[in-house]
């Protein structure tokens, strides 16, 4: 495998644009999706973010300059859009909800998990979903995932939605059950009705570390794997379920460094493995597996990206192209412009 070239899908200096999603509509063309929110910005935080998507009409060479809103029935910050092409040609899009409050509200929010940045308390919202009949020209069905009962959060995603065999859909998320308990757990949803309602499945992974951003993949053979980010060690964790997610393996740690994790099953069956890279030289890195999605230890590694400028970069996602390539999309700030992070592409060759 080794890459053929790099490209820009949307740069713009006055907004900070990050956690990309590729998928391919039924009329053929490419959506990304992203987070944009305006500059000048603190960390990942903003009140007025906004999932958005760029599209491009010939294999990811070019794309539309002005991004279009995927959700503008709500007014929280929104968080990491994912999109997934389902059989039916419907495009549905995933993403969660930050809501932004006065400090002086603090006593009231008691119940939910807080973070305090910029002068305020932000609380996590959950997961929402919205869908496209028209290859994304128009999104509708706004529909909010209820908090899971009991669980101190509302849950958050960053995987896009998995097509079944069956046509049933899993969304691999991730939240914090107890408040005792300051780590989170990754767990697996499914919808029996394309993704119009959703019930608790599984709990993929937990234990003594925070599992989060949990990615999802079916093998040929009909496994569902996940890779599980996990900060404290920066080590992905893997596991793996034979029975649709109703039970999982318990997680193992990789030697695959990096964070978060996208996979991706190509049309000869091999899997795509990608992940970004938060130390130096900092960037993106992947990995080509067989069809098993087992060898992921010792199959080579390939430097996509080793020029970010800082951690702040990675959140890969993927797409095959009609020739065989694989476009993979993340986000980047280079040293010529450091406060500037932008929505970059990598296309890979697989066979080279």
């Amino acid at each position: 495998m080794k890459k053929i070239q790099d490209l820009i899908v949307y740069r713009d200096a006055n907004f900070y644009s990050t956690f990309p999603a590729l998928a391919r509509a039924a009329d053929g063309t490419i959506l990304c999706g992203f987070r944009r929110a305006p500059m000048p910005v603190e960390g990942h935080l903003h009140s007025r973010s906004r999932a958005v998507f760029v599209r491009s009409r010939d294999e990811g060479q070019t794309w539309t300059a002005a991004p279009e809103l995927i959700c503008d029935e709500d007014e929280l910050g929104q968080q990491d859009p994912q999109l997934s092409a389902l059989s039916d040609g419907t495009l549905l899009a995933n993403f969660f909800r930050w809501d932004a409050h006065p400090l002086r509200e603090r006593a009231q929010l008691s119940g939910d998990l807080m973070h305090e940045s910029q002068g305020c308390l932000w609380t996590n919202r959950g997961v929402a979903t919205v869908r496209s009949h028209d290859h994304g020209g128009h999104w509708e069905d706004f529909r909010r995932i209820p908090r899971e009962p009991g669980w101190q959060t509302a849950g958050a995603c960053r995987a896009p939605v998995l097509e079944m065999p069956d046509g049933t859909l899993r969304m691999a998320c991730y939240g914090r059950r107890r408040a005792d308990v300051p780590l989170s757990t990754a767990y697996l949803l499914q919808s029996a009705d394309q993704g119009r309602h959703w019930e608790f499945l599984a709990s993929i992974a937990e234990g003594d570390v925070s599992m989060d951003e949990p990615c999802l993949g079916l093998t040929a053979g009909g496994r569902l794997l996940s890779f599980i980010r996990c900060t404290k060690d920066g080590w992905l964790r893997s596991c793996y379920s034979d029975d649709g997610g109703r039970t999982w393996s318990r997680p193992r740690t990789t030697e695959v460094w990096g964070y978060p994790a996208s996979l991706l099953r190509l049309r000869d069956r091999r899997l795509l493995l990608a992940c970004g890279y938060r130390r130096e030289p900092m960037g993106v890195r992947a990995r080509l597996l067989n069809e098993r999605g087992d060898d992921f230890n010792t199959a080579p590694e390939l430097v996509v990206r080793d020029d970010a400028c800082s951690k702040d970069a990675g959140y890969p996602c993927l797409t095959q192209l009609r020739n065989g390539n694989i476009l993979l999309a993340y986000y980047i700030g280079l040293a010529e412009a450091p406060a500037v992070r932008f929505i970059g592409a990598s296309v890979l060759a697989p066979d080279a």
